[in-house]
């Protein structure tokens, strides 16, 4: 694997814990209030000013570092002359380093607490990671980078299944807090829909359509196309449901959330229409007819991302957001001002969703020979979302923004890269295992073949 492979996406982890452990972003510029937090800290020790320790808020501190120390311990790792159990005490030392910056902040933040105790759990979370990473060895983190190559220049169907089952992961885990309290858990076994009925009827038709219906669709074709083969689609089919399963299962141990009997059946339905849709077109339908059918689906999820059930209407007052506006021209303004986890998630979901359409659409162009730079799909990400966003204006409770236009722009101009980068590495495999033409000698032209003896 790419040693700056890891170290982007180890910044990228990094900037996202410091973002959600900040909010909401409400400094002061008390320095004798941040010192006497401080004070307070430091005198209740490991146990935080509450002065007990929560397994739960332990457990989400260690986990919150251990992808941080296993990233940049697995950098660390693909250094030379670096020996493997170096990493462990480097990812636990940078983990340290980032959290002590985290805590730092928090003093400064209304409404936060500074505790030694999330410090120390959080350079134990990182010092895990690095010995996970010690454990893959430098060999191992080489076979992973080469077998994730190989997944996306010859088995690109795979590496579209695992990228939606993580956006699946984050969708449905969210808000992200763990917890290992029993009682929690049972509140949560206790609130959850068992009732098919009860659990449909919390949400309209046209939700579950889009939501669980048509995504697990998609995931269950691309399983199935990335394990081909006999039974491929049955295969594919049941993968989607045991993850739509595993999924419920693993929101009664997130806190506040809950099971839902309806989520994990139209999830199933979902699956199966995508293995039968799979199991009918093997064959029959082009590469071309499958990327565009591709398209028309993230199409599809993105507008109803933002428009939902499509009920606009003409306000008294004339178009307008919460605030009055008819758009938020300032970038980043509504995240930063909100500061939610809410916020950072919507934030993401544009720009992933909107590159996953322009890896679509450029591969799309590449396989008929029409090509296509990322800014041209940049460019047309920027129009689709101005549409979106400007429709936005006569929907209850949406407001238009400047910087979704933004993420709508970036994230279809990086999918086409991203798309852009693998063609030319297949043209370049294809050029390669090509066979080499035959050299036929040739006589100079002032020069006559002379008889042999």
């Amino acid at each position: 694997m790419p040693k700056r492979w890891l170290t982007w996406i180890a910044l990228a982890y990094c900037l996202a814990v410091v973002y959600a452990s900040w909010m909401p972003y409400d400094f002061h510029g008390d320095v004798a209030l941040a010192r006497e937090r401080l004070d307070e800290s430091l005198a209740a020790g490991l146990r935080g000013p509450t002065g007990r320790v929560s397994l739960s808020d332990l457990a989400a501190n260690v986990l919150l570092y251990v992808p941080l120390g296993l990233l940049c311990a697995g950098r660390v790792m693909l250094s030379r002359g670096v020996l493997r159990l170096t990493a462990v005490p480097v990812a636990g030392l940078l983990a340290a380093a980032v959290s002590l910056g985290v805590e730092a902040g928090q003093l400064m933040i209304s409404g936060r607490v500074t505790s030694l105790g999330d410090l120390a759990a959080n350079a134990f979370g990182g010092a895990c990671g690095g010995l996970a990473a010690a454990i893959i060895g430098r060999s191992g983190w080489r076979a992973i980078g080469e077998a994730i190559r190989r997944a996306w220049t010859h088995r690109p169907a795979l590496a579209g299944a695992g990228a939606l089952a993580a956006l699946l992961v984050l969708r449905e885990l969210y808000p992200y807090h763990l917890t290992v309290d029993v009682s929690s858990i049972w509140a949560n076994v206790k609130a959850s829909a068992w009732s098919l009925s009860d659990g449909a009827g919390r949400h309209a038709w046209h939700y579950w359509m889009v939501k669980y219906v048509g995504t697990c669709a998609v995931l269950a074709g691309l399983l199935a196309a990335a394990g081909r083969g006999r039974g491929a689609a049955l295969r594919g089919a049941l993968g989607a449901v045991v993850l739509a399963a595993l999924l419920e299962a693993g929101r009664l141990g997130i806190v506040g959330g809950s099971a839902n009997l309806a989520r994990w059946v139209f999830s199933s339905v979902g699956a199966g229409i995508g293995g039968l849709l799979y199991a009918a077109g093997r064959g029959r339908a082009g590469l071309s007819a499958a990327l565009a059918a591709m398209c028309a689906a993230i199409l599809a999820y993105l507008i109803y991302m933002e428009w939902g059930s499509l009920q606009f209407h003409w306000p008294d007052g004339g178009v307008g957001g919460d605030d009055g506006s008819a758009f938020r021209w300032l970038p980043l303004g509504s995240y930063a001002m909100g500061g939610r986890l809410k916020d950072l998630a919507n934030f993401l979901g544009i720009i992933l969703v909107s590159a996953a359409l322009g890896l679509v659409g450029r591969a799309r162009r590449d396989a008929a020979g029409l090509g296509g730079g990322w800014l041209r799909f940049a460019a047309w990400g920027a129009a689709l979302g101005l549409v979106l966003e400007t429709g936005q204006m006569l929907l209850p409770g949406r407001y238009a923004s400047l910087t979704d236009v933004l993420c709508f722009a970036a994230g279809a101009g990086f999918g086409a890269a991203l798309a852009g980068i693998r063609h030319r590495h297949v043209q370049e495999m294809d050029a390669a295992d090509a066979p080499e033409a035959e050299v036929v000698p040739s006589i100079p032209p002032n020069e006559t073949a002379r008889p042999t003896a």
